[in-house]
């Protein structure tokens, strides 16, 4: 097992299997997760909890990941945020509309996500 300073992560994407896959791997990592499956629920657990990052999907029924970067640059966000998808032609415009607007971007990955993926971003997140 890979040893990781103690995290606390928000992650947000509409697939439950996602969700689960995050939880599991993240408690065998001993990082707390907290897992959501709308933009809406995002928000009201960003207002209320201290994480130390945030992973969303880019594609979700309601809202996109582009206007939750533009809600995180209100919420004046400083913490690492991540990005996931599946549609590969995301990753680049995504990563570059959260850069330009000053969020703290440590990355993006690909769908389906490995262990391997979780990890990475763990490592990332605590740099």
């Amino acid at each position: 097992m890979s040893t990781v300073v103690k995290s606390s992560l928000l992650v947000v994407d509409d697939d439950n299997d996602i969700l689960r896959f995050f939880d599991a791997t993240l408690e065998d990592l001993g990082v707390d997760f907290h897992g959501v499956s709308s933009s809406k629920e995002f928000k009201g657990a960003y207002q209320v909890g201290q994480y130390s990052a945030f992973v969303a999907d880019i594609v979700m029924p309601q809202n996109d990941a582009f206007e939750l970067v533009d809600w995180l640059k209100n919420q004046d966000c400083q913490r690492p945020v991540i990005f996931i998808t599946a549609f590969s032609q995301y990753l680049e415009p995504i990563a570059e509309y959260a850069k330009a607007r000053g969020l703290r971007l440590v990355g993006t990955w690909r769908k389906p996500l490995q262990r391997a993926d979780i990890e990475q971003m763990i490592k990332a997140i605590s740099r």
